[in-house]
């Protein structure tokens, strides 16, 4: 007999200066001492938002006015596997009063992994700590100008991926983006690296995810995945992201066969990191990939003039 599974909803709840709420699983529970995300199970008949808002009610005493998708995927137990289902919300109401018995504390993301997390809820803090848009420097001209559009991205939820090779024009880029958009993260196409922030960032092209044998030294790590193969591989590899493409046709690939929203989440729905939709969508089609499973969306063409 095959272990259950389970589908659950949970929240990534932050209050006014971004920080995340976290709970501590309470003696005498199946795995307790661990945090984790509030959140339960899916009843018969419920939908996703509807049960998320119960969850939180029943557990938390707040009511979530809003919320959207933030990451879902699977993770297998010894005893059972899980669908995680977790959900961005900033937009609540109430005095956060454990009903449960279980502690709770507020944390930055980026101190998420100093708290013993559930094992399946490591992507959920990579997710966190992603922007929602990674625009791709575009594959002609100079940096200087496309200063009016890196000016009008916001660098809270945007990073820049420099694809040009020349040393001197992924200088120009990153002193760009420091002077318009400043605070905004700088990633570096291929092996090599930019800092950004004081981490070392690397993203692979799909030769590269392929013929790599260990994850690269860097601090985040993306790769450019088209099939299943090689977003297998990027999970092997423990990459904290992937790009999936493309999703709709590209004038600059019109030749390759688009993915299509259907087929891109099912691939993000088995994806082991976080993911971004690539090719033909933009900043209007964040919701949709949302809703598909993706962290957000990453793009050329709808980016620049």
């Amino acid at each position: 007999m095959s272990n259950p599974h389970i589908h659950v909803v949970a929240c990534a709840l932050l209050d006014a200066v971004g920080r995340v709420l976290i709970c501590r699983r309470p003696e005498g529970r199946p795995m307790s001492g661990y945090w984790e995300f509030p959140g339960g199970k899916i009843e018969a008949g419920e939908g996703r938002i509807e049960a998320l808002r119960r969850e939180l009610s029943e557990e938390l005493s707040v009511t979530l006015l809003s919320a959207r998708p933030l990451i879902r995927l699977r993770h297998g137990y010894p005893d059972f596997s899980v669908d995680l289902d977790v959900w961005l919300g900033t937009d609540w109401c109430g005095d956060v009063i454990p009903r449960e018995g279980q502690e709770t504390t507020w944390a930055a993301p980026e101190d998420l992994r100093h708290h013993a997390l559930l094992p399946a809820d490591g992507p959920v803090v990579g997710a966190l700590l992603l922007p929602e848009q990674i625009v791709l420097t575009p594959d002609a001209g100079p940096a200087s100008k496309h200063r009016r559009r890196i000016a009008d991205l916001d660098p809270e939820r945007s990073a820049l991926l420099i694809r040009c090779q020349s040393p001197a024009h992924r200088r120009a880029w990153s002193s760009l983006a420091r002077e318009t958009a400043p605070g905004m993260r700088v990633f570096q196409h291929g092996q090599g690296t930019e800092k950004s922030g004081g981490k070392r960032v690397i993203h692979l092209n799909s030769a590269e995810l392929v013929s790599a044998t260990e994850r690269p030294d860097a601090e985040l790590v993306g790769a450019s995945c088209h099939d299943l193969a090689q977003l297998e591989r990027a999970g092997a590899l423990r990459l904290d992201y992937a790009f999936i493409s493309p999703v709709n046709p590209t004038q600059s690939h019109p030749d390759q066969t688009s993915l299509g929203w259907a087929r891109f989440t099912t691939l993000a729905g088995v994806a082991k990191m976080p993911v971004y939709a690539l090719g033909g969508v933009g900043p209007d089609d964040l919701a949709r990939a949302w809703e598909a499973g993706a962290q957000g969306v990453a793009g050329i063409s709808a980016y620049w003039d």
